[in-house]
């Protein structure tokens, strides 16, 4: 008689169950959201907890043959009703419901009622094999898949805030000479609307996000570093690096399909860190480099005046800047700097450049003896450039000169930044040149003016007032404004154009010519990576450059390991900072290295 009940009561069971793939639907959300069943599945992946995803994924035993529906689903568990492991086939008695995001929809089940522990013997499902890109990633929601690769880090910018990392595969889409990091359309491709889009749509189904399993912010432990270690100082991922295969349960949250890792991931590295820019050419006598500071603010320059109103947030933030800015100045070699997006606080002794200068001194040992060349009239913006030079290897001939008010179109006015421009020349040698301070109009907040506005033809906001900028500065160093006729000028800085972009390319027509291939990258923004930051030479200065170098210390690296404590847990302030070069900024430096010579 009880054998004849349970029969009788696993029948009902039985009949009650709704497979997975019924659930699941062909469409983007399911077709029984908000009714009650029953489903059986092997689990294949646990992220129990309010620490990580507060559930598990299920897949059936048995697939049906229809393969425009998932066999996988995700069982949300917030009361830990669930208390068995990875390889359990279980039943699950709750309610057919969608997480949602704008942009993703995942098909879960919830209100969970009961779990119940039938087998622990059942075969455990094999990964579905898949490459980049997923024409159809709704077909496996929630399953079991192994993505093969190889698999390029392209973006870490959320790793630090949410333990997420985006990989992508290369395509037709990459340049030659490229690896399979997604590039800047106008990197490679002159603008153009409706080539920008298809090569947007055809980038995105070459990337996927790798989460870390997790819905926690600012976590503590960060899983993906090389050679299947966490992340630390020792084992930091960079772009660039590769992972041959990824293992886990392809997720649809956040906004985006993700891989929820059930296997160590691997990464292998492929770009390797260089805590120096090389070793000089032979014959190397002037070093002149660009970097973007990232915002250096130095309070009121006597302890205090924290929060700045770009920079650091505290005096120990801007200690941890310093520090790092410090390092890359004088491991660069350069002999003069131009600088990016430092304060506009004037040269008296508490000013953020004077501050600099002094740590950049004291830090050198004596060995070098930087001077800022002045000039109070750089614009009215919060940021401005700069230049420094070592007095020990270089003066200035004359003063430096900045654009006056209104100069050409205004262009430089409306962005409250001008180029600033000094000639040197070298102590030894006597050799003269001309070095240009450039940081044109961003590609954010959009400018007055028509022709400004966003055309999507991969130019960004702004690409008008750029052009004009190029225009003006073209046309003001034509004056030869600090008084020299030797042609020798290099013009360096952040121009915020990609290297196909109108204002590049007007600017190597009117003779400024790049010395960098359009292969070299500087800046990487969304998973996209090109150069921002240009060294632009007339013929003559082009003709002396030995060597050409973009020090890959910062896009390379995640922003984990940057200066700022904003965003971070007290374990990520203290384990993920050091003062080594690496991300000091979001920028990477720029460092020419010339032989400056009279007969060339």
């Amino acid at each position: 008689m009880k054998k004849i009940l349970f029969l009788l009561l696993l029948s009902l069971s039985l009949s009650a169950q709704t497979p997975i793939h019924k659930i699941q639907g062909s469409g983007g959300t399911s077709p029984l959201v908000g009714e009650k069943v029953i489903v059986r599945g092997i689990v294949t992946g646990t992220f129990l907890g309010k620490d990580r995803l507060n559930g598990f994924f299920i897949q059936e035993a048995e697939p049906d043959e229809d393969e425009s529906t998932s066999e996988g689903i995700f069982i949300y568990d917030p009361a830990g009703k669930f208390n068995g492991k990875k390889g359990d086939y279980v039943q699950v008695s709750g309610q057919v419901a969608e997480l949602k995001s704008p942009k993703s929809s995942l098909t879960q089940i919830k209100d969970i009622t009961e779990i119940v522990t039938l087998s622990e013997k059942k075969k455990f499902p094999k990964p579905v094999v898949l490459n980049l890109p997923i024409e159809n990633p709704e077909q496996y929601e929630g399953m079991l898949v192994k993505i093969k690769g190889p698999l390029f880090v392209t973006e870490m910018y959320q790793m630090g805030r949410f333990g997420q990392i985006t990989l992508s595969v290369d395509g037709e889409g990459n340049a030659e000479g490229t690896d399979g990091r997604l590039d800047q359309f106008t990197q490679f491709h002159r603008p153009d609307p409706a080539a920008y889009r298809d090569y947007l749509a055809e980038a995105e189904k070459r990337k996927i996000i790798l989460d870390d399993g997790s819905g926690l912010r600012n976590p503590s432990n960060l899983p993906f570093g090389r050679e299947g270690h966490s992340f630390d100082m020792f084992h930091a991922i960079r772009g660039g690096d590769i992972s041959k295969e990824v293992v886990g349960i392809l997720d649809d949250r956040f906004d985006a399909f993700r891989i929820q890792p059930t296997e160590k991931v691997y990464f292998k590295p492929k770009n390797k860190r260089e805590s120096t820019p090389g070793k000089l050419p032979k014959g190397t006598n002037l070093t002149v480099a660009a970097f973007n500071v990232l915002n250096y603010f130095n309070g009121d320059g006597k302890g205090g005046g924290f929060p700045t109103e770009r920079g650091a947030s505290s005096l120990e933030e801007l200690k941890r800047q310093q520090d790092k800015t410090v390092n890359v100045i004088l491991a660069s070699g350069a002999d003069v700097v131009t600088l990016m997006e430092i304060e506009n606080d004037g040269f008296d002794e508490h000013s953020a450049i004077q501050t600099l200068i002094k740590a950049l001194n004291e830090k050198s040992g004596g060995t070098r003896q930087f001077v800022a060349c002045e000039n109070p009239d750089r614009g009215w913006d919060a940021i401005v450039s700069a230049l420094l030079y070592d007095s020990k290897k270089v003066q200035p001939v004359g003063a430096m000169v900045t654009m006056p008010d209104g100069y050409g179109s205004a262009s430089f006015d409306s962005t409250r930044r001008k180029p600033v421009i000094q000639t040197f020349s070298t102590l030894k040698e006597n050799e003269v040149f001309t070095v240009v301070g450039v940081h044109f109009k961003s590609k954010g907040v959009q400018s007055p003016g028509e022709g400004n506005e966003d055309l999507l033809d991969g130019q960004g906001r702004n690409n008008k007032l750029r052009v004009q900028q190029a225009e003006d500065l073209k046309n003001w160093l034509a004056t030869r404004p600090t008084g020299t006729d030797d042609p020798d000028y290099i013009l360096m800085g952040d121009f915020n154009s990609y290297a196909m972009e109108d204002p590049l390319i007007y600017l190597d027509e009117q003779g400024y010519h790049p010395l960098f291939p359009a292969t070299s990258y500087s800046y990487v923004y969304d998973g996209f990576w090109g150069s921002l930051d240009h060294a632009l030479a007339t013929p003559t200065m082009k003709s002396q450059v030995k060597k050409a170098v973009k020090w890959h210390i910062n896009s390379d690296e995640a922003p984990v390991l940057d200066y700022n404590m904003e965003y971070k847990s007290a374990e990520q302030i203290k384990s993920y900072y050091d003062a080594s070069p690496f991300r000091s900024s979001d920028h990477d430096p720029i460092i020419i290295r010339l032989k400056l010579s009279t007969a060339r």
